[in-house]
């Protein structure tokens, strides 16, 4: 994991990203693409949203990309707070599975699953996110299964994805989540008020009477008639709107960054978000590749509505007051929020239905009682059914293959299944060809010195692994200005080999800086910047190297060293 180490409120959104991906020198690479078996976990739910149970494998369809496939497998598990998944129906009958399960019947452990749980901090507020915190300390100390891994993180500043099943840690991490008010979308009471979904329908020309009463409350406020008052109107609204859709590109950017995180995770895997909404108008695309993403990894997203209950308040609420309050000005600017209001707060909601429906997973909303979101979002399911089947005439195109799984019978339940598998392609027998510079210098065991920055190593704090860390002198490097900002892709790569030289683990993080000129002149006053890189590692005596890489400039520094781990 890269981690910053700045005082991240003052850096911006869009001042800094990074992205993190296990390194496997290219001598060490071993691919597997044949799919034999998939496996499609359900879940069947009532009208009272409880699993059903009672259902065998006769009850099941199963269709891979249109045609219907024969499931070869067939088992059910049960689960009761406090107690182990129990297997009701083996895969060669069709016997009616039953709740309990005879006491010397052994009960084996399912797959592992792990969950993150993700606060949208940037776009939560406080209230909310009070109500929100309470529902998951409730949910990780009565609701976990054995053996679930969780994490808890926020989209603002993703820190380290760490799972545990400590619930001291977990309530620890809730307990620190804070809203972040740097990220607010709206432009407060400034003449004229302008929401964020005001903004986003004026800039994008989709209301053009909510544009004019927003011109009149304008002229009213600022007491008369104001030169361009249109374009001033246009203009603020485009930067509110810009502002909004940024942090919304950044919360999808981090719900991105948790599903390659969760991609490699042995288990199943699913994110539960909880946010107030977020609005994602011109992210189409953006959730589109998002979604594909999550299905190729086989990572549920749940969501759920912080806000929880609300009501639309014809005018707003008295929260609300505004700097001018009477006359035709704002008598119009409130005939026409009034018009939108109702599209405004479903529009919050948009995003979390998408991704949650897109990838098979719930979205929890419009209800206070936010621990049953929690409980009905992140609880294993009472009942789960697992259907197995060969896919007949899969060919290894790399296609993404949708998946359907039907009851044969009328009843008017609702699933929960996988929506998909991703059938890798067969790989095409090339001559090896030359080693990339990382590569190369990975497998060297030069030291090079070409920037003015030093690599130190030493054991993680929680002992998990070894940190990386490099630290950049800003004052020495030669970053032009371009629009106020200093901008600069670094690439950081550490291996960790054992005693006989074979490799071990290795992490790669690519990070983009786009300093304003500010915080670039106090950073680098500050001492520079660090960045951290964990290699997770069991305790032993490891060799070390690691490598920083100045993209634009081409060039590096490296490092090797020894380093044990107790």
């Amino acid at each position: 994991m890269v981690l910053p180490a700045w005082p991240a409120p003052q850096i911006g959104p869009d001042e800094a990203r990074a992205h993190i991906q296990p390194y496997i020198p290219a001598s060490a690479v071993t691919l597997r693409t044949q799919v034999e078996i998939v496996e499609v976990p359900v879940v069947v739910r009532d009208r009272r949203h409880q699993a059903v149970g009672g259902l065998h494998q006769s009850d099941f369809s199963v269709y891979d990309s249109g045609k219907k496939q024969e499931i070869t497998g067939f088992s059910v598990e049960t689960f009761v707070p406090g107690g182990n998944p129990v297997p009701a129906a083996s895969p060669a009958t069709n016997a009616r599975p039953s709740v309990s399960q005879p006491a010397n019947q052994p009960k084996p452990t399912s797959a592992a699953r792990y969950v993150v749980i993700c606060f949208d901090d940037m776009a939560t507020e406080g209230a909310s996110l009070i109500l929100a915190k309470k529902a998951a300390r409730q949910f990780v100390t009565t609701a976990l299964a054995p053996g679930d891994r969780v994490a808890v993180v926020t989209t603002a500043f993703l820190a380290r994805t760490e799972f545990t099943a400590d619930i001291p840690t977990l309530l620890a991490l809730i307990e620190k989540v804070q809203p972040n008010s740097h990220f607010s979308d709206d432009a407060g009471m400034d003449c004229p008020p302008i929401k964020a979904y005001e903004a986003y329908l004026i800039s994008n020309h989709r209301d053009s009477a909510l544009l004019q009463a927003k011109v009149a409350e304008y002229m009213a406020c600022a007491g008369g008639a104001v030169p361009n008052a249109s374009q001033t109107v246009i203009a603020k609204s485009n930067a509110i709107w810009e502002r909004a859709r940024e942090n919304s590109k950044n919360t999808l950017r981090a719900i991105d960054d948790l599903v390659t995180s969760l991609a490699s995770a042995p288990g199943r895997r699913m994110i539960l978000l909880a946010s107030s909404g977020f609005l994602t108008g011109n992210l189409e695309t953006d959730e589109g590749e998002l979604i594909t993403k999550a299905l190729h990894a086989g990572v549920v997203i749940n969501a759920l509505s912080a806000r929880g209950l609300y009501a639309v308040v014809p005018g707003g609420d008295a929260s609300e007051s505004r700097p001018v309050n009477s006359g035709r000005g704002a008598r119009q600017a409130r005939t026409a929020e009034l018009a939108v209001q109702n599209s405004q707060e479903s529009a919050k909601d948009d995003g979390m239905a998408v991704l949650s429906s897109g990838t098979g997973g719930m979205f929890f909303h419009n209800n206070n009682d936010l621990l049953r979101g929690f409980r009905e979002l992140g609880m294993v399911p009472e009942v789960i059914y697992v259907l197995s089947f060969a896919p007949s005439d899969a060919i290894p195109n790399g296609r993404f293959h949708e998946l359907k799984v039907r009851l044969t019978s009328a009843d008017h339940y609702t699933l929960q299944a996988r929506m998909g598998y991703n059938a890798p392609p067969k790989p095409v027998p090339i001559a090896p060809g030359p080693p990339s510079t990382i590569d190369s210098e990975m497998m060297g065991s030069d030291i090079l010195a070409d920037l003015p920055a030093r690599i130190t190593w030493q054991p993680a704090q929680d002992k998990s692994g070894v940190d990386y860390t490099a630290h950049i002198d800003l004052s020495r490097l030669q970053i032009p200005v371009h629009q106020d900002r200093h901008a600069r892709k670094f690439t950081l790569v550490a291996v960790l080999r054992d005693a006989q030289g074979r490799f071990v683990a290795g992490e790669r993080g690519d990070v983009d800086i786009n300093l304003t000129d500010a915080n670039f002149t106090r950073l680098a006053a500050e001492g520079g910047l660090h960045l951290t890189l964990t290699v997770k590692a069991p305790p032993g005596v490891y060799s070390v190297r690691g490598l920083l890489l100045d993209e634009q400039a081409g060039k590096m520094v490296t490092s090797s060293q020894e380093v044990r781990l107790p």
